[in-house]
């Protein structure tokens, strides 16, 4: 059933995420591709071999699937920030901030604002990276995110502090991170 494959692709990608091995994202296309033989229409397939394609620098691909996906489901803040992502890699930073921006304005998330952030940290725009990440964080942990993302945000945050030279704070936020998140570094 396209459910089962499209459940299958989700752990293996969750299984080359935690491992490191690529050989998953692989096997999880493959499943992808049967699901959506059955059923094309299936947005979310297309979102995670969008994600698939993305994991292995694959950005082209990885835009066409996602903007499939937008076409189904333009309501799947997910497939914009996937979306986002690879226009990002190639360098079409405007596309990129738009489809950050459409996917804050349906699902205003940890992982929403820190894709944001770091689009205006790679612009040299820290200030700007710094307000979104303290959102994304605020936001992440009023909704009980996993602790390695907020951990993840909370290091960006003291790297775009670093860069401003605000020294203290960075280590701060270090510190903090090392300490509440220690299973994670």
């Amino acid at each position: 059933s396209a459910k089962a494959y499209f459940g299958l692709s989700d752990a293996l990608i969750r299984k080359a995420r935690e491992t490191g091995d690529p050989s998953y994202f692989n096997r999880a296309e493959e499943a992808l591709k049967k699901s959506l033989e059955i059923a094309p229409q299936n947005a979310g397939a297309l979102r995670h071999l969008a994600y698939v394609f993305y994991s292995r620098h694959e950005f082209a691909p990885a835009a066409v699937h996602a903007r499939k996906a937008v076409e189904i489901n333009p309501e799947d803040g997910d497939s914009y920030g996937v979306l986002g992502d690879a226009l990002l890699e190639v360098g079409q930073y405007a596309e990129a901030q738009a489809a950050y921006n459409t996917m804050i304005e349906l699902d205003e998330s940890l992982y929403s604002y820190s894709r944001l952030a770091g689009l205006k940290s790679m612009r040299g725009e820290n200030a700007g990276a710094i307000d979104d990440l303290e959102r994304a964080i605020a936001v992440g942990k009023a909704a009980k995110q996993p602790a390695e993302s907020i951990a993840w945000a909370e290091w960006q945050l003291g790297t775009d502090y670093f860069a401003l030279g605000k020294l203290k704070e960075a280590e701060g936020l270090y510190q903090q991170s090392l300490t509440t998140y220690p299973n994670y570094y």
